[in-house]
């Protein structure tokens, strides 16, 4: 079951990499997209995007060229960048991720401009100083919830829940600053935090089987983590307890419910500024944006796995139900990428 579980996302997000490259293929660069090792979050957000760019009337191989670059899906190195011909040629970066942001900027030319997206906090990763009137050559879009809703809303879906296994990849200045969050949040809540630490993906299925006995997973905005979220939701799975998250997109593969920002949206509106500086305006003119409107989510079919019931009030604050729907927004998906 593990194995066709896995290999059935591998297939999914390996279809949607090859459809997205397609863009780097027959379109040359004017802005650039680099992003992180694949994972569904990551996806939505450059869906989102390219979606947006085409609502404003900037179509991609008739007024706006667009390359995607990647590592072999793997995470972008900084000499990789180096190496970048579209990092010397393309005057606007888009950045999906705190880690590949920070590299970017780092490496961009001097006349160039980066524009970072589903970014936790931008100020402390040293992507900005000022959000409301960037300084320099940066502005960007982060996806920012704080952990203390999130927990609560968890709690109120599963009350059984005590004890949270937390994965995190502290080389992810995101995931750091998070678990500070989910710290003291779960301290108010009355909730004990019991983490695990990977420093590669290939690490999150070992490290999540070995935690001591917890009620419940949950991971939040870590890129690494999320890139196996599979193995968490099996693991999960096998112990007959829920797994959480604050990627709605993870809804899909066997996450109990999820509590963050809608990744179409922080796509949205990250086409939303890369068009202003197309159209010329200045990047203190361009403040930061962060996309923080909860979206919570629920896996009707994982709820009844466990024997879940929600209660009325707690069903009356869910935005979407899963699987309901997956059809509809599948569909849309597949007309976004070729309208």
């Amino acid at each position: 079951m593990k194995l066709i579980r896995k290999t059935a996302l591998i297939a999914a997000l390996t279809a949607l990499s090859l459809v997205t490259g397609l863009w780097a293929f027959v379109y040359g660069p004017v802005w650039y997209v680099v992003k992180v090792p694949t994972h569904p979050a990551i996806d939505e957000t450059r869906v989102g995007l390219i979606k947006e760019l085409k609502a404003q009337g900037y179509h991609p191989g008739k007024n706006i060229d667009i390359d995607i670059e990647s590592d072999g899906g793997n995470l972008i190195t900084i000499q990789t960048l180096d190496d970048s011909t579209a990092k010397k040629t393309n005057k606007i970066h888009v950045a999906i991720g705190t880690t590949i942001a920070q590299n970017v900027m780092k490496t961009m030319a001097p006349d160039a401009y980066l524009v970072f997206s589903s970014v936790t906090n931008p100020v402390s990763a040293g992507l900005i100083k000022t959000p409301e009137m960037p300084e320099g050559r940066v502005t960007g879009v982060s996806n920012f919830i704080p952990a203390y809703p999130q927990l609560q809303f968890f709690k109120a879906v599963y009350p059984k829940l005590a004890r949270i296994g937390f994965l995190y990849n502290p080389n992810e200045p995101n995931s750091k600053e998070i678990l500070h969050e989910v710290l003291s949040s779960s301290a108010k809540l009355g909730l004990e935090v019991i983490h695990g630490v990977v420093t590669d993906s290939k690490e999150v299925e070992t490290v999540a089987d070995t935690l001591p006995q917890v009620d419940a997973f949950f991971s939040s905005n870590d890129n690494t983590v999320a890139a196996e979220w599979g193995d968490i939701a099996q693991i999960a799975e096998t112990r007959k307890i829920p797994a959480f998250t604050s990627d709605t997109a993870l809804i899909k593969y066997g996450a109990l419910a999820a509590y963050g920002a809608n990744q179409l949206e922080v796509g949205k509106a990250t086409a939303t500024m890369v068009i202003r500086l197309l159209k010329g305006e200045p990047v203190k003119a361009i403040p930061m944006v962060t996309v923080s409107v909860p979206n919570r989510v629920f896996n009707d079919a994982r709820a009844a796995d466990l024997g879940i019931k929600l209660s009325k009030e707690v069903d009356q604050k869910i935005d979407k139900h899963w699987p309901d729907g997956w059809l509809e927004d599948f569909r849309a998906w597949i007309k976004s990428l070729f309208n």
